[in-house]
């Protein structure tokens, strides 16, 4: 295996309040002890698309709203621009989670006010739950082709988004503000080399246990979760993530059942492109599947998905699993 990749890790610390609060969900009741990919990659693109399309373009971007037409109006742009490659139909630029470490809650007492009056609505005062300023975290960006020639232009767009935006909720009030304390980057192939010699086949089976939400709301529609075509569907999704990564067909393993152990939750995202929220029912860390598999042919499929992650949204961190 050869693939031409690059991995940016960083390091951070909140310097703010962070806050992805959505009391109708109960996951996060209280603030979610991580920040989304996703929220990564849309705080960034809004700060590189702000910096580098010009006006005129940015006018013709903001009154699109469907994801696809967005993506293909970036790759048919006569401009000779680096946010192309954000946008390529196959992914080449990865997201990740960012784990905040050693949290801490607390809670910031806000008042509301009307829009249409700018005066305080009655009954106005609530709390927001947030984790406190401190918080230290680590994630990865993966880059794999041309864009491995980003990696100056998101380092630099990741330490001005923490220190100007911020990501999450409440940012117009100063909130979501991070400092990058390190940075680094090593080559993909190296680590995928290292998860594969980080896990052996016990009896044949292994454990997938979740770190990231893995969107289930694909399989809930169409699967029962207890036939024999769950196995079906993550034997796809395994092996899509090689076929996307190394642009060729893979042969699928052979896994002759799954054991399932999933906490259902409800999640929900920010859409930049869209300018809406989305909602998906997801896997919660900490679910699992026990795979049974037949043959010892599946480590490097296993190792791409265990990294790369599996499912809707696996390229902004979705998905993601530890191999045991």
């Amino acid at each position: 295996m050869d693939i031409q990749g690059t991995v940016l890790h960083f390091r951070g610390k909140t310097i703010s309040p962070f806050n992805t609060t959505q009391h109708e969900y109960a996951n996060l009741l209280k603030c979610a002890p991580f920040i989304m990919g996703c929220t990564f990659r849309g705080a960034i693109l809004d700060y590189l698309i702000r910096l580098m399309c010009k006006q005129e373009l940015m006018n013709r971007l903001w009154a699109l709203k469907d994801p696809l037409e967005i993506a293909e109006f970036h790759r048919e742009c006569s401009e000779v621009c680096a946010l192309k490659l954000f946008f390529s139909k196959k992914p080449l630029v990865w997201f990740s989670f960012a784990k905040l470490e050693e949290t801490e809650y607390q809670a910031v007492t806000r008042i509301g006010v009307m829009r249409d009056t700018r005066s305080v609505a009655e009954g106005s005062l609530f709390n927001i739950e947030t984790i406190a300023p401190g918080a230290k975290f680590t994630s990865e960006i993966f880059l794999f082709g041309p864009a491995q020639e980003l990696d100056g232009l998101l380092i630099e767009a990741i330490k001005q988004v923490g220190l100007l935006r911020g990501v999450g909720r409440c940012r117009s009030i100063g909130f979501g503000r991070y400092e990058i304390l390190d940075q680094w980057s090593e080559d993909f192939n190296g680590r995928v080399i290292k998860e594969i010699s980080g896990f052996h086949l016990k009896n044949g089976q292994l454990k997938m246990t979740f770190k990231t939400p893995f969107v289930i709301g694909d399989i809930a529609e169409s699967v029962s979760l207890h036939s024999s075509r769950l196995s079906q569907h993550l034997v796809k999704q395994i092996r899509d993530v090689s076929t996307t990564i190394q642009a060729r067909e893979i042969q699928s393993i052979e896994v002759e059942r799954v054991d399932a152990q999933i906490r259902p939750e409800f999640i929900s995202r920010f859409s930049y492109e869209r300018g809406m929220r989305e909602s998906r029912l997801v896997a919660w860390p900490g679910s699992s599947f026990v795979l049974h598999i037949k043959g010892d042919q599946a480590k490097e499929q296993l190792s791409l998905a265990a990294i790369l992650g599996i499912g809707l949204w696996n390229d902004w961190g979705f998905g993601r699993f530890d191999l045991s």
